[in-house]
Order: structure tokens, then sequence, then C-alpha cells
């Protein structure tokens, strides 16, 4: 049986959105991408870290995940913006996030690959090629930090090299699995 409420997280660039838009269009439920809704109720994100930083950011972000949630219907697919889980989130609002989400949803860590050397090599590039002026190394690391930071909170990991009918397939039939 397929959840409700299906929450992709990981770090940026693992494909989170692209198989959130995947997943609703073979399931049929509407997708949330918590970055989008940022953008347009808030502000652009980073004019919004420019101005406040990364720690207002994050903040304010965990803050519309929870309004979010409480006001989200069911059946949902939602995608979640990349440090919500990692320590650059402060530590009262992750665990607060991680109850609310846990208690109410399957949560997936998508990775792009099973090494983690890989898997960051492979979101590195993703992520300098998005044209933000992001440099190769840094995100490499970013990936490497924040993929131990999500492994801690025993999250349900899929590998998503790439989004096929296949690996949708495969991804249907690992969360109808989930508890």
């Amino acid at each position: 049986m397929i959840p409700q409420r299906i929450v992709l997280t990981g770090p940026g660039g693992v494909g989170k959105t692209t198989l959130a838009q995947t997943l609703n269009r073979k399931l049929g439920h509407p997708h949330v991408d918590l970055d989008e809704i940022f953008c347009r109720d808030i502000q652009n994100i980073r004019e919004f870290i420019r101005e406040k930083g990364y720690a207002a950011y994050a903040r304010r972000n965990g803050q519309l995940l929870l309004e979010i949630l409480s006001g989200t219907p069911r059946p949902v697919i939602l995608s979640l913006f990349s440090g919500v889980f990692s320590h650059d989130m402060e530590a009262p609002m992750r665990s607060e996030l991680v109850t609310a989400i846990a208690t109410d949803a399957i949560v997936l860590l998508i990775v792009p690959h099973v090494s983690d050397e890989i898997a960051a090599q492979i979101v590195a590039t993703r992520q300098v090629g998005r044209g933000y002026g992001l440099s190769y190394e840094p995100e490499r690391l970013k990936y490497l930090r924040r993929i131990r930071e999500y492994r801690q909170l025993g999250f349900s990991q899929c590998v998503v090299p790439e989004i096929t009918p296949h690996s949708v397939e495969d991804m249907i039939k690992h969360i109808s699995a989930c508890p």
C-alpha cells in the first residue's frame, strides 16, 4: 500500500524534486516542493540568505515546513530543502521537524549512488552545472558531511542513480514495502 504522505529528503542535487515530479505523474499524489513554496511565498532563497544569513533561512524554512505539514491534505509528496535535517539547522528545530515528519509520513533519504564518494562527485557536478556560481569541491564536501548527518536519523535510504521508468517502479515497490 502506498503511504498517504511521502517525504523525499537528502542533500542538494540528489534528485528529490525530479523524483517527486515523476512520482506525482505515476501515483497522482500532489507534489509540494518546499524550495518552490519558499521562493513563491517568502523570497528568493539566494536573496534571503544573502540578506539574512543561512541560519535565518534554515529557521524560516523549518517553520514553513511545519506550517505545510499541518495544513497539507493527503495524499502528498513533499520534497524538502537540502539542509533541513543537517546540523546547519538548529538542533531544537531539527528535532521538532524529525518528530513531526517521522510520525506522519514515510521519509526517504535519496542518494544517487551506493558509494558516498561517487554520489558526492555526481552531486557536486550537478550543483556546479545549475549555474548558481557554486564550486565543485565545497559541494562535494557538503554532500559527504550532510549524508552522514542524514543517515544518523535512520530514514529509509533509496538509491536513485537516474530517473527512469524502471527506477520509479523500484521506488514505488520500496515505498509500498515500508512500514
